[in-house]
């Protein structure tokens, strides 16, 4: 905790992704179609060999909210800040202990070999058959290699 705002976070293992829950240290107001960040106070130190992830919590995505981070936390963040993005057309409050964020502790998986990157061909551009493809598919009418495109 860096402030007295923060809230420790809680493990929770009854969601679809277990992981830490990360709370607001602050009251937020999103306006309708806005962006805000959100300070939770929490600063992590990661087992080495591990990094978290941050996740979108249900609750929000139920108000339209979406969590627009979800990029990886090293072994040297200081602070952690969430930023949502409001889709809804009218103003969302953010109290004071808001559950904003779902952080997930994840191992590393480090190879002993590299992977090379090389220029491979270039695949054609699909197109669409000639004929009417809605009708055709709906009826089951198109041959089994006309339907998709092949390369």
């Amino acid at each position: 905790k860096l402030t007295a705002n923060a809230y420790e976070p809680e493990y929770d293992c009854n969601t679809a992704i277990p992981g830490y829950t990360l709370a607001s240290a602050y009251d937020y107001s999103i306006p309708a179609g806005g962006v805000c960040t959100i300070d939770t106070d929490i600063a992590f130190k990661f087992p080495s060999g591990y990094h978290g992830r941050l996740v979108a919590r249900r609750e929000l995505a139920k108000q339209r909210v979406v969590l627009a981070t979800s990029d990886f936390s090293g072994v040297d963040n200081i602070g952690v800040t969430v930023m949502l993005i409001n889709h809804h057309d009218r103003p969302i409050a953010i109290r004071h202990g808001c559950i904003v964020a779902c952080l997930v502790l994840e191992q590393t998986v480090n190879h002993w070999y590299s992977y090379s990157v090389a220029e491979k061909q270039v695949y054609p551009i699909c197109t669409r058959p000639e004929t009417n493809y809605t009708r055709d598919v709906a009826t089951q009418t198109v041959p089994m290699n006309r339907r998709w495109c092949k390369y």
